[in-house]
């Protein structure tokens, strides 16, 4: 799935760690939801200490109790690389913590909404990568909703994953069926909030200030190296992907939501312009030639079957929904260990 985005540092591309005696890192959670896998190549064992995304509610009280001045009332409410408390001290209020020890040569998985911290024994070098199935999908639609809501820096734009997908010819209908209804409601309300500007007075401009961002006409296999030349809102932090409103000749950038806001408080408004990557024309274009394949595929489908099979997408959804009770939605923090791979899971 992350291979639409290109190479995006900290997501898409492997990172390597590097630990020393006693080097931790703080407690986090993957922003946009996503899982990831951890191998140790060489060196001492890395302690894991994880608390499942089921108790995420007992964790932020503990942590509110015992630092509040360090976790925020947002919904994105635990910074990466923000705090350290002894889990020790979050048994005492309550909260199921796991422990996991990774030696050299093993894997340990991180599902999504998992809440982990590390410390190392000695010096040791291990790699990380993200990674995602198509039901991750709206978890990663809602988890980058929460960034947003928080005016916390996404890694890249879901708007973006979700139309490089769609224009895939060569997607899976399963995924494909996953996919189109989040970029059709993201497309919808785009259009609704242009609808709002243009009745305010402002009208949306096609611009080259978005050349730095992949064609909307097809998938090409030279994807773009970083996330460095978005277009970030000024406010919310978005990464302004199908539009952006300008204020004062460049000087503030807005994504369509806040612009909207903007422009209901009456202010700027003749110097206030807004910019668009894609047309109407071009966004419904896409939808439809998207809904046209599946139900291409699905037809395709139905013959195969012979009558015995349903529609592609609600086969998808039936997918979607065992991958979530198998893998991805495990919450009960149990880990798991096979000899013959000696890997770890941390939920």
């Amino acid at each position: 799935m992350l291979k639409y985005l290109g190479h995006v540092p900290g997501v898409s591309i492997p990172t390597l760690h590097i630990g020393m005696l006693f080097s931790t890192s703080c407690w986090s959670s993957a922003p946009h939801g996503l899982p990831y896998i951890q191998y140790q190549h060489t060196g001492a064992p890395t302690i894991w200490h994880c608390v499942p995304k089921s108790q995420e509610s007992k964790l932020q009280s503990a942590l509110k109790e015992l630092v509040p001045t360090l976790v925020p009332d947002k919904p994105c409410w635990l910074k990466e690389d923000w705090l350290m408390v002894n889990p020790k001290h979050l048994s005492q209020h309550g909260v199921h913590v796991e422990k996991c020890v990774q030696y050299p040569g093993q894997f340990v998985v991180v599902f999504p909404g998992a809440f982990t911290s590390t410390i190392s024994c000695g010096y040791n070098v291990s790699e990380s990568v993200h990674f995602a199935l198509p039901s991750w999908l709206p978890k990663g639609l809602e988890a980058s909703l929460i960034l947003n809501k928080s005016e916390e820096q996404e890694l890249f734009s879901m708007c973006s994953l979700l139309c490089q997908l769609v224009q895939d010819e060569k997607v899976e209908a399963s995924t494909l069926a996953v996919a189109l209804p989040l970029l059709s409601a993201l497309i919808n309300k785009e259009l609704d909030l242009r609808n709002q500007l243009s009745a305010a007075g402002l009208k949306g401009e096609k611009s080259d200030t978005f050349s730095d961002s992949p064609s909307s006409s097809a998938i090409t296999n030279k994807r773009r190296s970083s996330t460095t030349d978005d277009k970030i809102c000024d406010v919310s932090n978005k990464i302004c992907y199908f539009s952006m409103v300008l204020v004062d000749q460049g000087e503030q950038t807005l994504c369509i939501e806040q612009g909207v806001k903007h422009i209901q408080r009456r202010k700027n408004i003749k110097s206030t312009k807004l910019f668009v990557q894609f047309t109407q024309n071009e966004l419904e274009a896409m939808l439809k030639k998207a809904k046209d394949r599946l139900n291409s595929m699905s037809c395709l489908e139905g013959s195969s079957s012979n009558g015995s099979g349903s529609s592609i997408i609600n086969g998808a959804s039936s997918v979607s929904l065992s991958l979530s009770n198998t893998s991805i939605g495990n919450t009960s923090g149990s880990k798991t260990r096979h000899n013959s791979r000696q890997s770890s899971s941390t939920s």
